[in-house]
């Protein structure tokens, strides 16, 4: 108690990632070997790769592709299903307003829905059955930080805009 104590290393170095708590395991999504926008040798996979590492056996294991690449992403669990919010495509920087979504049952991700403005680097938690998404950035390395916040019903997929952050992070 008290101590760290050394795992085994990630599958594939990675930065920029998103993380979860998915069924008891700890889950990386996403994520960049560089810096955005350093083409040369960003590996793309690895912006769609996912990674689940599990506390009782302290072992790895993938899962499958996110369906597009994200660096800068939020991560966050609801009831056994997995939400992918936002982030951007590491070779364009484009900043991305989807919300992928990890069945366990198909094994197999989809798009959820859109957030009502593209962000990076953003907060998400899911609380009573809601999604909310908070801050993060609207360009690559412009430094605009979003103070908005906005909610999405998990069931209906409606999203709406929710009182914004006292301030931008």
């Amino acid at each position: 108690r008290g101590t760290w104590t050394q795992l085994p290393n990630m599958p594939t170095p990675r930065r920029d990632f998103g993380a979860a708590a998915f069924r008891g395991k700890v889950v990386l999504c996403g994520g960049c070997d560089r810096l955005v926008g350093e083409e040369a040798s960003l590996n793309r996979t690895l912006a769609r790769s996912v990674d689940a590492f599990c506390p009782t056996s302290h072992a790895w294991e993938p899962l499958p592709l996110l369906m597009e690449e994200r660096a800068e992403p939020a991560a966050c669990n609801w009831k056994s299903t997995l939400y992918v919010c936002g982030g951007s495509v590491p070779v364009s920087g484009r900043i991305h307003r989807s919300i992928e979504v990890y069945e366990p049952s198909s094994r197999a991700w989809s798009i959820f829905g859109s957030m009502r403005e593209p962000r990076n680097f953003l907060g998400a938690v899911a609380v009573g059955g809601q999604l909310y998404l908070m801050g993060g950035f609207r360009y690559i390395g412009k430094g605009e930080a979003w103070a908005s916040a906005e909610s999405m019903d998990l069931a209906s997929g409606e999203s709406r805009s929710i009182a914004p952050m006292s301030v931008c992070r």
